[in-house]
């Protein structure tokens, strides 16, 4: 239900922008009764969820606005203004060639905008005791799990584990990914009481690591 609702704020989003748009460059809202503005919005709109879905942006993202996800929201915006170019390329749809580049920027504004206030109701509707939990392996198995984390009632991802250089330091969907051996302090200072394995690695071998730290710490 959650997803339903951005894709539909979204899809109002794409139309009051493009009014925006072409009443900045027109100084006129005449345009609205033209037969090729509703062209225009009927190709805008399946390009725009499209885009959204290329980009991730119809996963749980309301519960953080990380650096990852602005960049997502420029390049969706980007790739949508890209489409509207194209279109003003072409005098049937009867787009100034100034008004995907407004477009560009109210569209970044308004999307990213959307996701902060989302994510403010979420965490002031949501201040609940869940547990915080991490989750350990970070292959498409852990991708999965916090994914469905971030819809639980009970449980509230806050980290990452891994040992794969290439991922530590990171960021997957705004969690951060760390190094388990050398971050054993971070399950203290986050109080995190639940740890989630999924990666490949054997169960046991991850069981003598964790119960080497406790008893080193």
């Amino acid at each position: 239900i959650k997803k339903v609702i951005i894709i539909f704020a979204d899809i109002l989003i794409i139309i009051f922008t493009l009014i925006i748009s072409l009443k900045l460059r027109l100084d006129s809202f005449s345009f609205i009764s033209s037969y090729s503005f509703f062209i225009n919005i009927l190709l805008l709109i399946p390009v725009s969820v499209l885009a959204n879905l290329y980009f991730e942006l119809y996963i749980p993202v309301i519960r953080f606005i990380s650096n990852q996800i602005i960049y997502k929201i420029f390049k969706c915006s980007l790739a949508i203004s890209c489409v509207l170019f194209l279109l003003s390329q072409l005098e049937y749809f009867f787009i100034p060639r100034t008004v995907p580049i407004i477009f560009f920027i109210v569209s970044f504004v308004m999307l990213g905008g959307l996701r902060a206030i989302i994510k403010l109701i979420h965490l002031n509707l949501g201040k609940i005791n869940k547990k915080n939990v991490a989750i350990y392996g970070t292959d498409n198995q852990g991708r999965q799990l916090l994914s469905f984390l971030y819809q639980s009632a009970l449980y509230n991802p806050v980290l990452f584990f891994d040992e794969n250089e290439k991922v530590l330091g990171s960021e997957i969907n705004g969690i951060k990914v760390v190094s388990f051996q050398k971050n054993l302090n971070l399950l203290t200072k986050l109080n995190i009481n639940t740890l989630f394995i999924t990666t490949k690695i054997p169960t046991q071998r991850i069981k003598d690591i964790i119960i080497k730290k406790l008893d080193n710490h």
